[in-house]
């Protein structure tokens, strides 16, 4: 059960429905995908992407469309460390969270490729505005015992906020693969 969570964490799921239209009509793309990374029992990562489309089928070769995209993502880190030292010894812990989030919107233009009647191999080209924001924080703590008493924090616990936003113009090429069963008697 274990391995099949962690393959299940490991790979990217990927998920994207697609309504098949005729010409001179407009259609929606939806797609979503995950991520769950887990390296020990002291580090993980999650990332959720959700995006969708509405289009406007020119012809059977084009289209056109605006698209939108939301990411969210999230990283964990806790670590601690005793070192011995003659008699005594000194303790070290950490701990950090990174979140991410970004937005984007723009237009799209979808060229399709016939391969047989029912397959089409397609290109598509993106551009739109990027938002994106990541706030991090982060605490440490260190101490030491010698003989069994408490010496002293070496240091003080600490802690960290950071955060920061942008904007940007972002272009995207890309290609994929679909079928047109609604289309099979434009292509024949």
């Amino acid at each position: 059960m274990k391995r099949l969570i962690l393959l299940i964490g490991c790979t990217f799921i990927l998920v994207q429905a697609k309504a098949q239209v005729q010409e001179r009509t407009f259609f929606v793309t939806a797609s979503g995908g995950a991520t769950i990374h887990k390296e020990n029992k002291s580090s993980k990562a999650k990332s959720l992407k959700l995006g969708g489309s509405i289009n406007y089928q020119l012809n059977h070769s084009w289209s056109l469309g605006l698209t939108t995209e939301h990411t969210i993502s999230t990283s964990e880190s806790n670590q601690g460390a005793i070192l011995s030292s003659g008699s005594g010894y000194s303790s070290y812990r950490s701990s950090s969270e990174a979140q991410f989030k970004s937005w984007f919107i723009g237009p799209q233009a979808r060229y399709y490729y016939p391969l047989h009647n029912k397959i089409s191999l397609f290109g598509e080209a993106q551009t739109g505005v990027y938002w994106e924001s990541s706030e991090s924080k982060s605490a440490s703590a260190s101490s030491g015992y010698l003989g069994g008493n408490f010496v002293s924090t070496n240091g003080s616990i600490a802690k960290d906020y950071s955060s920061f936003k942008a904007k940007a113009a972002r272009a995207i090429v890309s290609q994929g693969l679909c079928t047109l069963s609604n289309r099979v008697s434009e292509l024949n």
